[in-house]
């Protein structure tokens, strides 16, 4: 399996110097663990953490803010807020004039003659570019998160071979073995990423 680009956050050669691995044999497994590490950590934070453009509906309820569903956002291509829904030329909002991006939290505000995000189902238009770039803007410890879980995987299903087991008795000793998916120090620090926010009620 290849890496895939639209979920890693971390590169091949990245997982290698952790491991310790020299040369490039290993590096479809690696390419594998990266992948389903990335959509763990994201899952665990409850929102996509790679860099992705995305047009979502909100529902507008008055205020003069809208929380979007993913963050750091990045870029914002349009704002529309419609209450027939046609999102025509009439109803974008003139993001340089009237709309301020808070781009860690995910938030948009409009500050600029009062507007507000009028209440209604789906009213609100969003596209926007939200997320991480692997190899250049996912924070360290992010990183660190990954190829802990990455680690984890890959000591216990191929070094060790311990797929689904439990505990194993050697001479008078019984080892336990954590069934986690993701390790201690791994979610400690994704933690930090989770999606704690209240979601801004958007639709993709």
């Amino acid at each position: 399996m290849s890496l895939d680009t639209a979920v890693a956050l971390v590169a091949v050669a990245d997982a290698r110097t952790v491991l310790k691995i020299a040369g490039s044999s290993e590096d479809t497994v690696l390419a594998d663990l990266i992948n389903r590490a990335s959509a763990l950590a994201s899952k665990y934070a409850g929102r996509q953490l790679v860099s992705t453009q995305r047009t979502e509906y909100y529902d507008g309820d008055g205020d003069r803010q809208l929380i979007l569903n993913h963050r750091p956002v990045t870029a914002v291509a349009s704002v529309y807020i419609d209450g027939l829904r046609t999102f025509g030329a009439d109803t974008l909002v003139d993001s340089a004039a009237d709309l301020i991006t808070d781009g860690a939290a995910g938030i948009l505000e409009l500050w600029n003659n009062g507007g507000s995000f009028t209440k209604g189902r789906a009213n609100v238009k969003v596209t926007y570019t939200a997320g991480y770039v692997a190899g250049s803007t996912v924070p360290h410890d992010l990183e660190e998160a990954v190829l802990l879980i990455v680690q984890h995987h890959y000591k216990r299903i191929y070094q060790d071979g311990r797929i689904g087991l439990q505990s194993e008795t050697l001479d008078d000793r019984t080892l336990t073995y954590s069934q986690d998916a993701i390790p201690p120090k791994a979610k400690m620090i994704l933690e930090r990423y989770r999606d704690v926010l209240s979601p801004g009620g958007g639709h993709a």
